[in-house]
């Protein structure tokens, strides 16, 4: 049996921000050994930022698994109200899948503040799991204490 050492999470992250540039690069030992890196992205300029994000997770659930997620998205700041859009793609090797072409989602919303810490938003999304297509709409209150 491991230790409760040998099963605590490890990670390491490095981070940069210069401007409207931000990144971040990071590698994880999670509780049951499965290895993770993940670097991301995002530039601000003006009202628009740009982001993106890919991971890689090893021995998921056996040493031969591989799972995949990339993100890319925008948001567009107009008085109190964010614009925002997005597609995220997460794909799995080596093991039962749920789809072998990947699970895409594609999502539009708006983000409106109330206050500077509360908001309201609604978003529009397309999302394609085991070869099924679901449209939905999320809406939301959020609010930061």
């Amino acid at each position: 049996a491991k230790t409760l050492a040998e099963t605590r999470q490890k990670g390491v992250s490095l981070n940069y921000v210069n401007g409207g540039l931000t990144t971040m690069l990071s590698y994880e030992k999670n509780h049951v050994d499965s290895d993770i890196t993940y670097v991301a992205g995002g530039y601000t300029f003006g009202a628009m930022t740009l982001l993106g994000s890919y991971s890689e997770t090893r021995k998921v659930a056996s040493a031969n698994d591989k799972r995949t997620s990339m993100m890319v998205a925008a948001t567009y700041v107009i008085g109190v109200d964010t614009l925002r859009g997005g597609y995220g793609k997460i794909k799995q090797t080596g093991f039962a899948k749920l789809n072998p072409n990947g699970n895409d989602k594609f999502t539009v919303g708006v983000n409106h503040a109330l206050s500077t810490r509360t908001n309201v938003y609604a978003d529009l999304y397309r999302e394609d799991l085991a070869n099924v297509g679901t449209t939905g709409v999320a809406l939301g209150v959020t609010h930061t204490f």
